[in-house]
């Protein structure tokens, strides 16, 4: 059990005894500083460390006290004279089980930053290991466009090389970040000029915190040796230490995948792919980034041919699926064998290249790294790649500092591994952590402003549908009239009962109306087993209704299965409850399939009201009841009936009363289920139900 224990209203000079247990609590508490303890074997994740007061001070602390011996601190701290004089507190706690149930207590919430990983700890220790992350975390930083940008803002040769005799820029450098220099003037070409320490000193110095950093550099030909004299000289440099590096390629131009077709983007990929040819760039691995993540999601298929068929790509990253923000939620998917990675930002932007400019200043900066996003991202997430740009690493290099100030705060304060693998292999573990993330969650991308630029003009929002008939199997039956422009709908039986379906249907249509029809459980059942029949199913035509509805987990897979798809779709509560968790009620409709075969004229005017259809449809003109077929049929020319195929509306002989009575058993604290749901929900309920609740 994990307390946050934290009051606003309370004197921290009186004490508060927790009912039933040894301890007291202090609210309203402030600290000078916080030390974790090492004598606990909850750490895992977490390095003890002692944090002065600026942090701690921010805000008001509740802190523990007992003499318990199954009480034992996690953490010390001193407080403010104000309080109760400077006494030593402890504001984390443990209960290593005083009364069987072990618990973690503690004095604040998760605004302070160390309750991240301890949170993490906690939870692994009161479950055993049971709830554990790895404490190895895949790093891999891209660094795009590295031959495209503005004049001013690409690399120099001095960005890519290390000059070993000036030492003072290092220093004047170092300080000038830290906000310590004072006196030295300078101009951008002096840094060009002077600047050292660069990519590779860079690259060599993170390999001491991460094992096997290489930098990843993506390319677009086409934008070599532009810029001035400087920013040339830096291009070469960058193709001289070509080796030192990993590469991967962009587009030869650098253009929007989705305005493209599949022989433009091949076309671009293959002048791309002959210029590191000619330049021997070495691409070791299957990875690309698509210019602006255009084309990946959402999907613009001609880049996906594309990079199969130009680079043999099985692996990309992409900061819009489902949507670039938050940046904790992003996620990853697999299309087309392509395995696409959710890609992070590590708070550098792709037009901030002078600290003094950064967005909030360089404590906002430093917030993120010491504890905020940028460190809850790696402490949080297996698989993260990092998206930097070519300007971050020039003039004042802001991502360097970025990197190597996070990763010594990792160091500093956590137990995690960091490491580089092959894209590929950071995909198979991304996959094998999440695999429940392989299909993805289609959405509309009509409805977000930022997919809607990425949506190639030819697939106009229109085309999707805006209602759902979603059965459940069995139950399918509407008239066929003349279709209305006003809506495109989709229809499939196993909508109804599948478990994602809900899910994605809201994703991709959030929007469309649904509609349901539900008959009497029983008849879906019987329903379903002769259509099976029909089908010359071997189960359906060796065993009997009653013998495929009565069969026992220990029968035959294939019996079970039969018997599952003929009664699980007629627990309606629990289908519809899903629907609901995502689509409010006002958006389903459900119809009472008794009633649509005895009289769909009323249950389709009931439905062109849900609908709003206007024109109003006199359905009393187009069907009429056809004796002979036992149901509804359309009115064609000559005032003739067209009826459905002869596969449907299948007449049956009576179920037997055995498996009649066996199914209302069966059904019955559903249907008493269903009732109150349709009641609560302000749904008509279907007159069969009725009748079996009265």
């Amino acid at each position: 059990m994990i307390l946050f224990v934290h009051s606003t209203n309370k004197n921290g000079l009186k004490k508060d005894i927790i009912p039933g247990m040894p301890l007291a609590v202090r609210y309203n508490i402030e600290l000078n500083y916080y030390r974790l303890t090492d004598k606990t074997d909850l750490w895992r994740i977490t390095r003890p460390g002692v944090i002065d007061g600026k942090q701690v001070h921010q805000s008001k602390w509740t802190v523990f006290e007992s003499n318990h011996s199954a009480f034992e601190p996690l953490a010390f701290a001193s407080t403010q004279p104000i309080n109760f004089g400077d006494k030593n507190v402890v504001p984390l706690l443990i209960d290593k089980g005083f009364d069987g149930i072990r618990r973690v207590f503690f004095g604040n919430d998760l605004r302070f930053w160390l309750h991240g990983p301890v949170l993490i700890d906690a939870i692994s220790y009161l479950s055993q290991g049971k709830l554990s992350l790895s404490l190895e975390r895949y790093i891999q930083v891209d660094i795009d466009d590295i031959f495209y940008a503005e004049t001013g803002l690409k690399m120099t040769d001095s960005d890519a090389e290390k000059d070993v005799n000036d030492r003072s820029f290092k220093e004047i450098k170092f300080n000038m970040i830290m906000g310590l220099e004072k006196n030295f003037t300078y101009d951008d070409n002096t840094f060009q000029r002077e600047e050292v320490n660069a990519l590779l000193e860079a690259q060599n110095k993170f390999r001491e915190y991460a094992e096997g950093f290489t930098f990843y550099l993506g390319f677009s030909g086409s934008f070599y040796q532009t810029g001035n004299s400087k920013e040339k000289a830096g291009d070469e440099k960058l193709i001289e230490y070509k080796d030192k590096f990993l590469w991967f390629g962009h587009t030869w131009g650098h253009t929007h995948a989705h305005e493209l077709s599949k022989e433009q983007l091949e076309h671009s990929m293959r002048l791309n792919y002959k210029f590191a040819k000619k330049h021997g760039i070495p691409i070791r691995y299957q990875y690309s980034i698509a210019p602006w993540h255009d084309g990946v999601f959402p999907v613009h298929e001609p880049l996906y041919e594309a990079w199969k068929n130009v680079w043999a790509i099985k692996v990309t990253s992409t900061e819009e699926y489902p949507r670039p923000h938050p940046n904790r939620q992003r996620r990853g998917f697999i299309h087309r064998d392509i395995m696409v990675l959710p890609r992070r930002v590590c708070d550098v932007y792709t037009s901030t290249v002078f600290l003094d400019k950064y967005p909030g200043g360089k404590s906002r900066l430093d917030k993120s790294i010491k504890g905020g996003s940028l460190f809850r991202t790696i402490l949080t997430t297996p698989i993260n790649i990092f998206m930097t740009h070519i300007q971050n690493y020039a003039n004042d290099r802001l991502a360097l500092y970025t990197l190597e100030s996070v990763f010594n705060f990792i160091k500093c304060w956590t137990n995690l591994k960091l490491k580089q693998v092959s894209p590929y292999e950071a995909g198979r573990k991304y996959f094998e952590i999440f695999p429940e993330d392989k299909n993805p969650l289609w959405m509309n991308p009509c409805l977000d402003k930022r997919h809607l630029k990425r949506w190639p003009a030819y697939k106009y929002c229109k085309k999707l549908p805006n209602l759902l008939l979603v059965g459940p199997q069995k139950t399918d039956f509407f008239p066929n009239t003349s279709k209305t422009t006003d809506f495109i709908f989709e229809k499939s039986a196993t909508y109804f009962h599948d478990e994602l379906t809900p899910k994605r249907a809201f994703a991709l249509l959030p929007n469309a109306k649904i509609i349901s029809i539900v008959i009497h459980p029983a008849k879906r059942a019987y329903s379903w087993y002769h259509h099976m029949r029909a089908h010359n199913d071997p189960v359906a035509m060796t065993y009997s209704f009653l013998e495929v509805i009565k069969a026992s987990d220990s029968a035959p897979y294939k019996l079970r299965q039969l018997r599952d798809h003929s009664l699980n779709p007629g627990i309606y509560v629990k289908h519809l409850s899903k629907w609901l968790e995502y689509y409010p009620s006002k958006q389903l409709f459900i119809v009472d399939g008794g009633k649509l075969k005895s009289n769909p004229v009323v249950v389709m005017n009931d439905i062109q009201k849900f609908l709003h259809i206007k024109p109003y449809v006199n359905y009393s003109r187009y069907i009429r009841f056809d004796s002979k077929r036992g149901f509804f049929c359309q009115i064609i020319k000559d005032n003739k009936t067209k009826c459905l195929s002869e596969g449907k509306g299948r007449l049956y002989p009576p179920m037997e009363k055995e498996a009649m009575d066996y199914l209302r058993v069966f059904y019955r604290h559903h249907n008493a289920q269903l009732f109150e749901f349709l009641k609560k929900h302000e749904y008509t309920v279907p007159e069969w139900l009725v009748s079996e609740q009265e």
